[in-house]
């Protein structure tokens, strides 16, 4: 189980790369993104899926049989806001230099602090600033997952809770709100289910359990077939087909039904790799740097979006490069944007390395305990 894990871990940190690549402004040709990479977006959904998924793994047993609600969600909380605290205040910072700039020297097309504002600020620490508290993203914007993933492991705990003893209803019960949940999206938004401070509860809730329906169908696997092996050769088979798949699911992703099938897609990976692990993809996902990249994952996607801007802004306003409004978004068309995104990621997996170490994998716990102590 443990490679398994892995596996998927070294999955989600290549998943971050491409939100990264989705949100870099650096394009080599002027028609734009790679639709691969334009549609990477939809990424953010099997974050969802193998936040559900996990849980599912390491609490729903634990919840039935009388986790403390307090002492959960204290670890979730510890979990999320530490490093989502640290990234706000480089924000904070970033954002006041920038309405420095532009009030004094006229640097800049519009105000930093229209989104960006005390109120986006108040709710940003509170934590609740994608519940449907604003009409838009602001300061450390790919944050607004985790706000809304907080919710979820809340309204998780309640629902197993609540149902801890009825195993079959857990289970059938939220296949219909997974359901219900996913026809209520692309009704509302045929055009894209991939909401943010709007419907992003939503969207989370919905991903959430259907990552807790692939673990029930895992279990199930474990349970009644657990002997169950694939041959290398099938395995390799397996896997080079999923990835042509994928491929091509995402790159043809053209409305909401479509970012549905990528969706239901990732639940189909998820539950292939978490049980069979003998193919030429796992084997890939097991090298140890895909194994660190999926470790810092989380950090990952909480420090690009900054340094991304500073990049962006250094190409604009030092640099002195126009930038093009290309397909609906900003970009700088560039014969070495790919030299660009790749030094860019280094740099962003590089300071992961760092906030990994130092916030997101620090034991909060202990340090607010021994502040209680020693005040």
């Amino acid at each position: 189980m443990k490679e398994k894990i892995y596996t998927l871990d070294s999955l989600r940190g290549i998943c971050a790369i491409f939100v990264v690549l989705y949100h870099s402004a650096f394009v080599y040709s002027s028609s734009g993104k790679a639709q691969f990479i334009a549609n990477s977006d939809v990424f953010v959904d099997f974050f969802f899926i193998l936040s559900g998924f996990v849980m599912s793994m390491s609490y729903e047993n634990r919840i039935i049989q009388g986790a403390s609600f307090l002492n959960y969600s204290k670890k979730r909380f510890l979990r999320l806001y530490p490093l989502h605290i640290v990234t706000l205040f480089f924000w904070i910072f970033f954002i006041l230099s920038k309405y420095v700039v532009y009030e004094k020297m006229g640097i800049g097309s519009t105000d930093p602090t229209i989104n960006n504002n005390g109120l986006s600020l108040f709710l940003n620490l509170l934590f609740i600033h994608a519940l449907k508290t604003t009409e838009y993203l602001s300061w450390n914007t790919p944050s607004w997952s985790i706000s809304v993933e907080f919710a979820v492991y809340i309204i998780f705990f309640l629902y197993i809770n609540v149902l801890s003893r009825y195993k079959k209803i857990r289970v059938f019960l939220a296949f219909f709100i997974v359901l219900l949940l996913y026809l209520y999206l692309i009704t509302l938004f045929p055009e894209s289910i991939l909401r943010t401070y709007d419907y992003g509860l939503e969207r989370c809730i919905a991903g959430f359990f259907l990552g807790y329906l692939t673990f029930k169908i895992y279990e199930y696997k474990n349970n009644n077939f657990n002997l169950l092996k694939l041959k290398p050769i099938i395995a390799n088979v397996i896997d080079v087909f999923l990835l042509i798949v994928g491929y091509m699911l995402i790159s043809n992703i053209n409305g909401a039904y479509s970012q549905f099938c990528a969706i239901i897609f990732f639940s189909v990976v998820i539950l292939y790799l978490s049980t069979f692990n003998s193919g030429v993809v796992s084997k890939i996902l097991n090298m140890s740097f895909f194994r660190y990249v999926g470790m810092i994952s989380f950090s990952v996607y909480m420090v690009h979006a900054l340094i991304l801007a500073l990049a962006s802004n250094f190409y604009q306003y030092i640099l002195g490069v126009d930038i093009q409004l290309i397909n609906g978004s900003l970009l700088y068309v560039t014969k070495i944007a790919p030299l660009i995104n790749v030094f860019l990621i280094a740099i962003i997996i590089g300071i992961s390395s760092l906030t990994y170490e130092h916030v997101e994998n620090r034991d909060w716990s202990k340090v607010l305990e021994s502040k209680r102590i020693y005040s």
